[in-house]
């Protein structure tokens, strides 16, 4: 246990380095350095908070507010390391350090009850960028993918979240929602055991359909199978859901599409079965002028 958590440690406090190069510079700095690096070695994280608090209290900066907030985060202290990664926010000197501390923010936001700011969040991070996911994006943005599947939203939630907001406007972005319907391995079905999961669904899409809003359900599969067949199957995993929520909802049917992009996205890119199941999904995009 206490190696697993030093390893956990260690890759997090490098994947904050990574992005806070010559954090301790100044001279006035050397001994939160120093507490610093034997925060680092320590294997539990209950110890690094006990120095990262004196290197905050002494030099606070991007890194160390940073690698703090992972440390809470260890110990499930949700809150603390909201707070935390909103200090490593305020001390970013670079837009990839920001939207690094944000990424992380918007994980603790979910875990607090704040799913669609938290949906929002990585939206907007998503087209502040140049790259359709960037790499440094990857490991935060999974994660919230793996969060939401095991804290599925509501539908009040999932339509806030499929709402198009002002800021959306300025950022030309159209609102789009994985949404959490376990397809077992090569079905596209919709079992008993999951029509909760798209009844909630309808019932966010009739809050906020306006009469003259058009939605796409995009179906996507794991990696597993050849690209022809995932494309297939991917289509008819749409196709399935598109027709359960025309059942519960009629005056929908006119507004949804459906389509299928086979395994061209994936969420998670490793070979464990529970990265084939999250990326067994369906995607609701709300479709905005110009497609």
């Amino acid at each position: 246990m206490a190696q697993g958590l030093r390893v956990a440690l260690i890759l997090l406090l490098l994947g904050a380095a990574a992005h806070a190069p010559g954090a301790f510079a100044e001279t006035d700095c050397e001994q939160a350095k120093a507490d610093y690096d034997r925060a680092v070695q320590q294997t539990d994280p209950a110890e690094a908070l006990a120095l990262l608090d004196g290197v905050v209290a002494r030099c606070p900066g991007f890194n160390a507010w940073f690698v703090k907030g992972n440390a809470h985060r260890m110990l499930e202290q949700w809150g603390r390391a909201l707070a935390a990664y909103r200090q490593a926010e305020a001390q970013a000197t670079t837009p990839r350090r920001t939207f690094v501390a944000q990424a992380y923010g918007a994980l603790m936001g979910y875990r607090l009850g704040r799913a669609c700011e938290a949906v929002r969040t990585f939206r907007a991070l998503g087209a502040a960028s140049d790259e359709p996911l960037p790499a440094w994006l990857r490991g935060p943005y999974e994660a919230f993918e793996r969060l939401q599947a095991e804290t599925p939203m509501d539908a009040g939630e999932m339509a806030c979240a499929l709402r198009v907001t002002a800021h959306d406007r300025t950022l030309r972005v159209c609102p789009r929602l994985n949404v959490r319907i376990p397809f077992a391995y090569d079905r596209a079905d919709i079992d008993e055991g999951n029509r909760s999961k798209v009844e909630e669904l309808a019932k966010a899409l009739r809050q906020v359909h306006d009469g003259t809003q058009r939605y796409r359900l995009v179906g996507h599969t794991d990696s597993r199978g050849s690209a022809a067949y995932n494309q297939n199957l991917s289509e008819r995993r749409a196709r399935s859901v598109r027709a359960f929520i025309g059942e519960l909802q009629g005056d929908l049917r006119g507004a949804l599409e459906a389509r299928g992009e086979g395994e061209s996205r994936l969420l998670a890119m490793d070979d464990e079965d529970s990265s084939h199941a999250l990326n067994r999904r369906v995607e609701v995009q709300v479709v905005c002028e110009g497609g």
